[in-house]
């Protein structure tokens, strides 16, 4: 008899859109999944790794149901929490059995030697880094902005100047920073004559400048595997997301967009050197025809892509998990049309 494939969901958002619409996908494919939230180990979950000869099992029981994770053809790993102790372990003692439990969990990460989406944690980590994602799209023959990092007010100053004051600031880790108790998005802002005052601010942590890049569309483009997803976006037609899209994706027109070979296979191997086996590339077409990248992210959401445009990529994600091939394989590109 044949055994059904094995998929390990680590995340803790049981509530998340992806998470229902890929496990729906998975079951319709005969494939097993077993959701795992970091943050219920050690307290609610035990783990067993074994070195002991021959015999070296990696088993995880939660909820009286234990389960085999060399039977595991591979990880979808969506922004997870952290393990946390037990409430009963002293409070002074909590961060170094979280620290503990984080390494048991690393090595056990090290062990499952399958296809991961969109890769482990440290490389799923890594790929967010800005510098990095330049570096990388330059080497894919990709343009990037002129871009300045810096904590220097002066430097930032020289740098609007030679821009002619269109620029744009960034963060350089995507996140929510905690303001007057609650949690704002830190969006891409287009730096005006007014905001000049406040670069001051800038030598108390560093910005990511960017030359303003004109658009006549904005790209989303989802790679999965070697699978090329492309929508164009009007984003000029909303002053709200003229800045940043993620300001109001749902307000602007949404369509199917075949990229050319070329700038196709920049995608994918943007993301194949990432290390990551799907990335959300972001990326502006001037008016004169041309290709911009601005960023890519690993945990990037792509259901408002698929629902809007009807791109199969939860399909494709499913197809990639199911294949099992790793990242280390050189992939063709495959472009894909609606």
């Amino acid at each position: 008899m044949r055994v059904a494939p094995l998929v390990l969901f680590v995340t803790s958002e049981h509530d998340d859109a992806h998470i229902h619409r890929l496990r729906a996908v998975l079951a319709r494919r005969r494939a097993r999944v077993v959701v795992f939230d970091p943050a219920r180990f050690p307290s609610e979950v035990r783990l067993r790794l074994t070195y002991e000869g021959a015999d070296r099992r990696m088993l995880l029981t939660a909820d009286g149901r234990e389960t085999d994770l060399a039977a595991v053809s591979a990880v979808y790993w969506q922004r997870p929490r952290a393990p946390q102790a037990s409430p009963r372990v002293p409070a002074e003692e909590r961060e170094w059995v979280a620290r503990q439990s984080t390494a048991a969990l690393d090595g056990l990460w090290d062990r499952l030697d399958v296809l991961w989406v969109p890769g482990r944690r440290r490389e799923a980590e890594a790929s967010d880094a800005k510098v990095r994602q330049l570096e990388v799209a330059e080497r894919a023959g990709m343009r990037v902005p002129r871009t300045l990092i810096t904590n220097d007010p002066a430097e930032a100053l020289r740098f609007y100047a030679a821009c002619e004051g269109r620029v744009v600031s960034k963060v350089l880790r995507n996140g929510a920073v905690l303001h007057d108790g609650e949690k704002h998005l830190a969006y891409t802002h287009v730096f005006r004559r007014r905001d000049l005052h406040q670069l001051e601010s800038v030598a108390l942590a560093p910005v990511i400048f960017q030359e303003l890049v004109p658009k006549r569309i904005e790209l989303r483009v989802n790679v999965v595997g070697d699978r090329v997803f492309a929508a164009a976006i009007d984003s000029t037609a909303s002053p709200f997301a003229r800045e940043d899209l993620r300001r109001a994706e749902h307000l602007v027109g949404c369509t199917a967009h075949t990229l050319d070979s070329e700038v196709q296979a920049q995608c994918v191997r943007i993301v194949r050197d990432l290390g990551i086996t799907f990335g959300a590339i972001d990326m502006v077409v001037t008016p004169a025809g041309e290709h911009v990248f601005l960023e890519v992210n690993a945990a990037g959401a792509w259901m408002w892509v698929e629902a809007r445009v009807g791109l199969p990529i939860a399909e494709a994600l499913a197809d990639l998990m199911l294949d099992g091939r790793t990242k280390r394989r050189r992939p063709e590109v495959r472009a894909e049309r609606v």
